[in-house]
């Protein structure tokens, strides 16, 4: 009998914010997120060898333990396209940061008082907020920041804008995704490998414990989310009837920039990761299943930064004397294909530096810290 292989290449993955832990929403084909790589994982059994002596040596008798479960994916992270549209990645951003803010505004910079490049004055600041992401346009260019500041219609943001922005110049609002002090957000992940459910696996009760992003000179940017979860299922069940995705392709590292403070600057890759400290309530006498998501340590925001040995002042100085920086990338120019970051301060250690015969690289390791005790404000992405 001949074997019917199946290809990975097919895989088709979809994922959706639980209605309650280790319980899935109802699956629609807009659950649909591209991926380039998911691993889902389960030890049913976790058997220990019995401890007992017996007449031979061998093992005879071994004893079941609670069960485990874990998942990983990996995939590019794309607008939506849109503005104000939520991207396909949105429930596993959500699961990471544990807020997102959608405010749908597009307004102008008033002339009086005259625009700054740390602020303005604007027409309406309906559903604007401080810690929240603008786009704003100078000299044709898109930029994104973060508010600061709102009192009544004058906006502060950081960091400072190349020049200031022109009366009449469009002001709009974005998606921010924002930390949150408790996070206890659980996802549903269902791939297929078929067009039935044969080949297909359903990781339920699954936490964003790690969540990364890389960004690279000549890439697509990339994010990679994992952590336990409370059980995988197969086959999954029924596959929803479409595969509906949200994007075209995403901006890369061909177009964007980098500001340290105030300063603009070169870099070759930025990578950042969130360890959130989740784990799973899985101690409990009586229970083969864990039952809910516990915290169990500190969130710990890291961020990696490659660049070329130029000017010290900007970021090694910094380093060597132990103050903070603020990092803010954005990443596209184009409206609906923008991503920016913003961290508010940012300790790097100083560096080693590798002795090439070419320019030397300095490899900057950081904490992301808050503004202010519970400011939940380490990271903030955007997508605008």
């Amino acid at each position: 009998m001949a074997e019917t292989l199946v290809s990975g290449r097919k895989g088709q993955l979809y994922v959706n914010t639980e209605s309650a832990f280790g319980t899935p929403a109802a699956w629609a084909a807009t659950d649909a997120l591209r991926h380039v790589n998911f691993k889902p994982t389960r030890n049913p059994f976790n058997r220990v060898n019995s401890p007992e002596k017996k007449q031979s040596p061998g093992t005879a008798v071994r004893f079941d333990r609670r069960e485990t479960a874990a998942w990983s994916v990996e995939a590019l992270l794309r607008p939506s396209g849109t503005l104000n549209m939520l991207p396909e990645a949105d429930d596993i951003l959500k699961a990471a940061f544990g807020s997102v803010i959608n405010v749908t505004l597009s307004t102008t910079v008033s002339a009086a008082p005259a625009p700054t490049t740390t602020g303005c004055t604007v027409v309406s600041a309906v559903g604007l907020a401080s810690g929240q992401w603008i786009s704003v346009v100078v000299g044709a260019v898109k930029y994104v920041r973060v508010l600061t500041d709102v009192s009544t219609l004058a906006l502060t943001w950081a960091p400072a804008l190349p020049s200031a922005p022109s009366s009449g110049a469009a002001l709009k609002g974005c998606i921010t995704y924002k930390l949150t002090t408790d996070l206890a957000i659980s996802l549903a992940l269902s791939h297929y490998l078929s067009s039935d459910t044969t080949h297909s696996k359903l990781v339920t009760g699954a936490v964003v414990d790690r969540f990364a992003l890389a960004f690279a000179q000549n890439d697509e940017p990339k994010m990679t989310a994992s952590g336990p979860a409370k059980t995988l299922t197969t086959p999954a069940g029924a596959k929803p009837a479409a595969f509906t995705t949200v994007g075209g392709n995403p901006p890369s590292g061909l177009v964007g920039n980098l500001y340290i403070g105030s300063a603009a600057y070169k870099f070759i890759k930025l990578d950042l990761e969130i360890q959130n400290g989740l784990k799973l309530r899985d101690d409990t006498y009586g229970e083969n299943l864990p039952t809910e998501i516990l915290p169990r340590g500190r969130r710990v925001i890291t961020l990696g930064l490659d660049a070329r040995v130029g000017d010290e002042a900007v970021i090694y100085d910094n380093a060597e004397s132990g103050a903070a920086v603020t990092v803010l990338k954005q990443t596209g120019l184009t409206e609906g294909n923008i991503i920016g970051i913003y961290a508010p301060r940012v300790q790097f250690d100083v560096p080693d530096q590798d002795d090439p015969d070419e320019v030397p690289t300095w490899p900057f390791k950081g904490v992301c810290l808050e503004s202010a005790d519970g400011a939940n404000d380490e990271l903030v992405v955007c997508l605008a």
